[in-house]
C-alpha cells in the first residue's frame, strides 16, 4: 500500500491576503524539499512560496504561456522546455491544472514517465478551473492522490506517481485534420492548442477570403498553423511570420510546417515583441481569453502597432466574435474599415495602411 510522508503542521505565512491563493495553500502546505519543477504555474508568487519550502536555491520552471516563461526567467530559475525530460529529476512538481483535459492527460503521462516513484506532485487550481474533478482524473490514471487544503474557492491535491513504469513519446498525442482550402494538406495539433483536432468555426468564414492577399504576411495568435497553411498552399512563394504565446501551439505549427515541407518563421512571444516588419499583410483570429479571464490589451496593441509593421497599403484581415467593437478599434488606427462577413456570430473585418 502507497503511504506518505508525515504532514507537517502549517508553517507560518505572510499575509494571505496579498497572496495568490495558490502561493497562500502552498505557503501554508507545502513541507520543506530539496528540489523542484513549476509547471504552467501561473502566479510569480507561486515561486517565492516553494523556494522558501526547499534547500536548493532555485526551482526548475516549465511553463507553456511565453509571458509566464519570461517572468520565471527574470527570477533567475532555470528553464526547462517541454517535452525534454529533466536530468536530475526533481522530488516533487508544482503544478496548475489546466482548463484541457486533454492537455492535462497528455502532462500527467509525461510526469508519469520519469517522476521518481518517491517523488509528488502538488496540483494546485481554481474551482472554475475544475479542480473538483482533477482527483478522479488522476486515480484513473494511476496515480494516488489526497486533498491536502482548500482556500478562496482553490484546492490543493497531493499525488504520487503510478507504480508501474511509463514511457511517454510526443507522437501519440498528434491530432490531423486535412483542410480542403489548403488543398487538403495536413493540420497539425497537440492537446491545449486551440481548436485541437478540428477546423474551428470561426476560421471557417476567413479561409475562403485568404485567396486575394499579398505577402510577406504575418500570422498573429498562429495557434496549429490554419491560416498559415492555407495562405501558403494559396501563394506558395509568400514568407510566413507566425506568433504565438503557448508553446504547444508553436510546436504545433512547426509540426504543420514540416510536415508540408514548409518552412516559417515562429515567434513564440507574449504579443508582437521586437517584430519589425515590413508585412504586406496580417492574418489573424485573435485571442481574448488568457485562462479563465477575458483580456483586450494584446488586441488593443495588435491594432495599433499594425500600422507600423504593414508596408503602405498594407492589409489588415481578421475574424472575430460579432459583439467586440472592432470597427471602433480599428477606425482609431488604420483606414478603409470594412465587414467582409458578419455569419453566425462572426465578423470578418478587413482594414488598411
Amino acid at each position: 500500500m502507497r503511504t506518505w510522508p508525515v504532514q507537517r503542521d502549517p508553517a507560518p505565512m505572510p499575509d494571505s491576503s496579498r497572496l495568490s491563493s495558490a502561493a497562500d495553500l502552498l505557503h501554508r502546505w507545502l513541507p520543506v524539499g530539496s528540489s523542484s519543477l513549476l509547471l504552467n504555474t501561473r502566479e510569480p508568487d507561486v515561486a517565492a512560496a516553494v523556494q522558501a519550502r526547499q534547500a536548493e536555491p532555485a526551482p526548475l520552471h516549465c511553463h507553456f504561456a511565453a509571458e509566464a516563461s519570461a517572468v520565471h526567467d527574470q527570477l533567475g530559475l532555470p528553464a526547462l522546455t517541454f517535452p525534454q525530460v529533466p536530468a536530475q529529476p526533481p522530488e516533487r512538481v508544482i503544478w496548475a491544472w489546466p482548463k484541457a483535459k486533454a492537455e492535462a492527460d497528455m502532462l500527467l503521462a509525461w510526469l508519469a514517465a520519469w517522476l521518481p516513484a518517491s517523488g509528488e506532485l502538488w496540483l494546485s487550481g481554481d474551482n472554475r478551473a475544475g479542480i473538483r474533478s482533477a482527483p478522479r482524473f488522476l486515480t484513473q490514471r494511476g496515480w494516488t492522490v489526497r486533498k491536502v487544503g482548500s482556500a478562496r474557492h482553490a484546492a490543493l491535491l497531493r499525488a504520487q506517481p503510478p507504480t508501474e513504469a511509463h514511457s511517454f513519446s510526443l507522437d501519440t498525442y498528434w491530432q490531423t485534420v486535412s483542410v480542403p482550402e489548403a488543398e487538403n494538406r495536413l493540420l497539425c495539433s497537440l492537446p491545449g492548442v486551440f481548436s485541437h483536432g478540428r477546423i474551428d468555426r470561426g476560421s471557417q468564414y476567413l479561409l475562403p477570403l485568404l485567396a486575394d492577399l499579398q505577402g510577406p504576411v504575418l500570422d498573429f495568435g498562429c495557434g496549429a498553423g490554419l491560416l498559415s497553411l492555407v495562405v501558403q498552399a494559396l501563394h506558395p512563394e509568400a514568407a510566413i511570420t507566425a506568433v504565438d504565446n503557448h508553446w504547444l501551439a508553436i510546436l504545433s505549427s512547426r509540426e504543420t510546417a514540416r510536415r508540408n515541407g514548409w518552412q516559417w518563421d515562429l515567434h513564440w512571444q507574449d504579443g508582437l515583441g521586437d517584430l519589425q516588419g515590413p508585412f504586406a499583410t496580417l492574418v489573424t483570429n485573435p485571442p481574448f481569453h488568457t485562462g479563465l479571464d477575458v483580456q483586450y490589451d494584446t488586441t488593443h496593441d495588435l491594432i495599433a502597432r499594425s500600422r507600423h509593421l504593414l508596408q503602405p497599403g498594407g492589409r489588415w484581415l481578421a475574424v472575430v466574435n460579432d459583439h467586440l467593437p472592432y470597427r471602433d478599434w480599428l477606425l482609431q488606427h488604420l483606414g478603409a474599415v470594412e465587414c467582409l462577413r458578419h455569419e453566425g456570430g462572426f465578423r470578418v473585418w478587413s482594414a488598411t495602411v
